[in-house]
């Protein structure tokens, strides 16, 4: 059944090819009988989606959104299944379930360099609607064990391949997680491999089973409540990807909550003994003993939350007498509306970024039947221009509202005109103006600091990356006004997540970007971690080392430099091969730019 294809079946393939591209899928019956009918199927579907058949359009998809359970679950299979194919000249690679591959086993220099030449690597997308008829894509659509020879595949480019495939399903629903497939040069091409791909498969599901099954009941039984209390007491029970509740938790299991669970238990330090955190969560500031559990497949932490405690009753800010909440940080909200209540002329200070002037609009809009005029210095900065102060004097003096952007950027010889500006909202009868200056103090020249300390109410904003919490409702309420969102759209666990892990260097403006981003991919009313960019998803993925995945990482990092970065002697100073390398750089997330590497003919 697996024997190669001689030259007379293989022009009969390729002719069964061409009538079904002629003809068109709709009116392509196939009489020949040439074709296997699962392979037919195949190649309906690549040619209803446009599939090329004479090059590869491969497109790289991120390396590190993967499943961390169904790659821990392999790699030992794996392994004992590379060692045994060692000298046949045969890959062997794993995939998910949309066939991006996740892993790959590969005997030798030339193979590998072939195999990267196909983009048979990591990280790349082996899916049927991206490459065709192949023995990854089409076993996941299948969904069942395939041999994929020669001319075959849809794709010209793969004919001198073969390769048996098998899905990976995950017990008992019999999901399909991913695939495993065994894949050599056609000359190389042995009855056997399909037989040792869906024992090797079997094996995998038998692990998954395994430590899913044990990592489900020691979640479940973890629930159970400790001496003295009661199943009423709430409890919950999380993992970075799920969370488990008896019916009392059942109030705090939402995607809005488990990223802040996580957030909060993960930041502790933990030792042996359970502790007593206080977790700031959108129904109030609740108290819970928090202890780390010892879990399969990495962490996982109990939270049984306080009944009686004072702080659980506590609102979690307190609304502003107008009713509206000028900034989601609930003690920057304060600040700013003790400084409306106190002052006519208020600072927002901030990086560059941070929201300031959209805040400073946000306070203007308070009294929409005062007129508002903006003032930019960075449009005059190259080009002083003396008409905007008149025109700023007229607002002041009718009782309006008056935003000087980029203050920071003013000339000191300016100075005395804004400190007019000033002198006018605290100057005696009338109606006063507000004038509202957004500024970045650490930017700023001494005399303009000095101004804006002597003669404002300054209210510092924060750094996105100093309020993880609100990210996430910042990030919705973005979503909210941007073309093609669903009213009501939210963000799931996981992505929410993401938002939080993520640096934000760009403060908000960076966050409204992304969120352009995810309008532009459609994504329904929940929005999931895959619609955010790849950037965000690699944020999403990264995890607390082990200490030998620390010892790991400091001696790959170690091997890196004494290298001068050259990636083939690293590798040997570390007794491994180079894709072993950079499967571990990818894993354990080290910052080694490729720039940072050479190369050696050969190497």
């Amino acid at each position: 059944m697996a024997r190669p294809f001689s030259g007379i079946e293989l022009d009969r393939l390729r002719a069964a090819r061409e009538r079904l591209l002629d003809q068109g899928v709709q009116h392509h019956v196939d009489v020949s009988g040439t074709v296997r009918e699962s392979i037919m199927r195949s190649w309906r579907r690549s040619a209803s989606q446009g599939v090329p058949t004479d090059r590869i359009a491969f497109h790289h998809l991120d390396a590190h959104g993967r499943s961390e359970l169904l790659c821990r679950s392999a790699d030992p299979v794996l392994d004992r299944l590379q060692a045994d194919l060692d000298g046949l000249g045969v890959a062997v690679f794993l995939s998910d379930h949309k066939g991006r591959i996740l892993s790959r086993r590969a005997a030798g220099n030339v193979q590998r360099k072939k195999l990267d030449g196909s983009c048979a690597a990591e990280g790349f997308d082996f899916s049927e609607c991206a490459v065709g008829t192949n023995g990854i894509g089409t076993v996941l659509e299948e969904k069942t064990p395939l041999f994929v020879r020669g001319g075959e595949h849809f794709n010209e480019l793969l004919e001198p391949l073969a390769c048996a495939g098998a899905p990976i399903r995950m017990a008992p629903a019999g999901r399909v997680l991913g695939s495993i497939a065994l894949t050599c040069s056609v000359e190389a091409t042995n009855p056997m491999m399909l037989t040792l791909a869906v024992n090797a498969a079997r094996q995998i599901e038998q692990v998954l089973a395994d430590l899913d099954g044990g990592r489900n009941r020691a979640l479940f039984a973890a629930l159970n409540p400790k001496s003295g209390a009661t199943g009423r007491v709430p409890t919950v029970v999380l993992t970075p990807d799920a969370v488990v509740s008896n019916t009392a938790g059942l109030q705090f299991v939402t995607p809005e909550h488990h990223p802040l669970l996580w957030e909060a238990v993960t930041n502790q330090t933990w030792g042996s003994e359970p502790r007593i955190i206080e977790l700031d969560l959108p129904c109030g500031r609740v108290l819970a003993v928090a202890e780390r559990l010892s879990d399969p497949t990495g962490h996982a932490y109990r939270l049984e939350f306080s009944q009686d405690s004072k702080s659980s009753r506590a609102p979690r800010r307190r609304e502003p007498e107008s009713g509206e909440c000028l900034h989601p940080l609930p003690a920057v909200d304060e600040r700013l509306q003790y400084a409306l209540r106190v002052s006519r002329t208020i600072a927002i200070d901030g990086r560059a970024g941070t929201g300031k002037y959209h805040l400073s609009r946000k306070i203007a809009a308070t009294t929409p039947q005062c007129p508002t005029r903006v003032v930019d210095i960075a449009a005059f900065a190259a080009k002083p221009d003396t008409e905007w102060l008149a025109d700023a004097t007229d607002v002041l003096s009718r009782g309006g509202h008056v935003i000087v952007r980029h203050l920071e950027l003013l000339d000191p010889g300016s100075v005395d005109k804004v400190t007019a500006l000033t002198a006018l909202t605290t100057a005696a009868g009338g109606e006063k103006g507000r004038l509202l200056l957004t500024v970045d103090l650490r930017a700023a020249s001494d005399p303009v600091a000095e101004l804006v300390k002597g003669a404002a109410t300054v209210v510092t904003v924060p750094n996105l990356c100093d309020m993880k919490e609100q990210i996430p409702a910042i990030a919705e309420a973005i979503l909210s006004g941007l073309e093609g969102i669903r009213p009501g759209t939210t963000l799931a666990s996981a992505p929410r997540q993401a938002l939080m892990a993520c640096p934000w260097p760009g403060n908000i403006r960076e966050l409204r970007q992304a969120m352009v981003d995810v309008a532009a991919t459609r994504p329904g009313w929940l929005v999931q971690l895959e619609n955010l960019p790849l950037s965000l998803r690699d944020a999403a993925h990264k995890r607390q080392l082990t200490g030998y995945e620390r010892a790991e990482r400091d001696a790959i990092l170690a091997a890196v430099q004494e290298a001068n970065g050259n990636r083939s002697k690293a590798a040997a100073l570390l007794g491994i091969g180079r894709t072993t390398l950079y499967r571990k750089i990818r894993s354990l997330h080290i910052d080694c730019p490729d720039h940072m590497f050479t190369t050696t003919s050969g190497g």
